[in-house]
């Protein structure tokens, strides 16, 4: 399946591997999950350039144990991106999103602080080096933190609500 993002984020990572010193200093987990083309695209450029401290990453079911190691995350802005993220407390750079459908994710970042949107592959690589540089991902952990809290005290009331109305119904 053809995807726009994919050619969006070879050119990203071309653009993180050709900076003169960004994989001198920072480490770079790349997942490509099931995108076999990208991945081998983002290899051979690797390979080409001779550079180090990229990793990446195919499908993995242990993903949180990745991103759980970064100072923050970077990538197309779904939902299971989105609330993975803040269940790690990790702010985001989103590089991409599905118009329409993922629209809600995109205010939601904006709206709440809790990182960037950069849709521009240019404009991204930038805003990434600035986080990483500045450190500006600590900024956003007391937002982040808190967006946590109020999304699990929202899951929980509604959970707590389903549970009373099964148990009402259940008694009838």
């Amino acid at each position: 399946q053809d995807y726009p993002w994919i050619g969006e984020e070879l050119t990203l990572m071309k653009e993180i591997i050709d900076h003169p010193s960004f994989l001198q200093k920072y480490a770079c987990v790349v997942s490509t999950g099931s995108n076999i083309v990208l991945a081998q695209a983002i290899k051979a450029y690797v390979a080409l350039k001779n550079v180090h401290h990229i990793l990446i990453l195919p499908a993995t079911d242990d993903i949180d144990e990745y991103m759980r190691g970064a100072c923050f995350v970077v990538g197309k802005l779904g939902p299971n991106f989105l609330f993975e993220s803040l269940a790690l407390e990790k702010s985001v750079v989103a590089t991409s999103y599905i118009p329409g459908q993922e629209d809600g994710n995109v205010a939601y970042v904006r709206e709440k602080h809790i990182g960037w949107v950069e849709l521009d592959t240019h404009h991204a690589f930038i805003r990434i080096y600035q986080v990483l540089e500045e450190q500006s991902w600590m900024k956003l952990l007391p937002q982040v933190q808190h967006e946590k809290s109020m999304y699990i005290s929202s899951a929980q009331e509604e959970v707590g609500n389903l549970l009373k109305k099964l148990m009402n119904n259940a008694s009838l």
